[in-house]
């Protein structure tokens, strides 16, 4: 009876700590954590990449196995969809998606896509050439690309991108199983893009890991910043209320 008691407590404080964290007013707290939760993996995996020989050796044998899986029906698609996140079509995802948020009359959403955007992209460029990882050569490389490897642009910029789009987007899908099939669109699209450059062979898979870690954190902590204000704003008028 006494653990009954003690369980059922626990589940009541923890359920009451769940809805204080998640109201609208706190929400952005959520995002801080994940975020920085995201961020901490990114910087796991780039100091494993420095100081532990044990990365390379585990990536080199996930990458063998992925060859393995290799038929030119997987081939075909793998190539048309990592060239969902090449920078050409992603600038072009950003655009139409900017313009229809402000068709909306969403223009924090759309300001808050293209900061995200441009801030991804110059985070990559400089964390590529701080680390400066060359590209896997123990498997055949499907695609002629260049530049470092570490870590995965396309996976970074797709990550950024999709994370970025479900939590914008989700104010305008007015049920919870919309929003629900929203972000798991959102997240198999940026997850499908990183796989496909490790079965190209042009990635490892901590790069990948690294990639989809570094944009999703990137997103959500500007996602909190942009979430900030509002929640504030929200928080005094609900205060001002109850003095009333």
């Amino acid at each position: 009876m006494l653990r009954r008691r003690h369980f059922k407590a626990l589940s009541t404080r923890t359920f009451g700590a769940s809805r204080w964290l998640l109201a609208p007013e706190r929400r952005w707290l959520l995002f801080i954590a994940a975020g920085l939760a995201a961020l901490g993996t990114f910087g796991e995996l780039s100091e494993d990449l420095i100081e532990d020989d044990e990365l390379l050796a585990m990536d080199t044998r996930l990458l063998q196995r992925v060859a393995t899986l290799r038929t030119p029906f997987l081939t075909i698609h793998a190539v048309d969809l990592t060239a969902l996140g090449s920078l050409t079509l992603l600038a072009l995802v950003v655009l139409v998606a900017a313009v229809s948020l402000v068709r909306l009359g969403n223009f924090r959403g759309a300001l808050q896509l293209l900061i995200v955007m441009a801030g991804v992209g110059l985070w990559t460029y400089l964390t590529k050439n701080v680390f400066s990882r060359e590209r896997p050569d123990v498997v055949y490389r499907l695609l002629d690309v260049s530049g470092y490897s570490f870590p995965s642009g396309h996976s970074s910029g797709a990550s950024a991108l999709y994370v970025t789009l479900a939590l914008v987007l989700r104010r305008h899908v007015p049920t919870l199983r919309g929003r629900t099939l929203l972000f798991l669109g959102c997240s198999a699209m940026a997850l499908t893009i990183g796989l496909s450059r490790v079965y190209l062979g042009v990635h490892y898979p901590s790069d990948v890991a690294s990639g989809l870690a570094f944009g999703a954190g990137w997103a959500l902590l500007l996602a909190a910043a942009f979430e900030w204000k509002p929640a504030a704003r929200r928080s005094g008028d609900l205060d001002e209320l109850e003095r009333e």
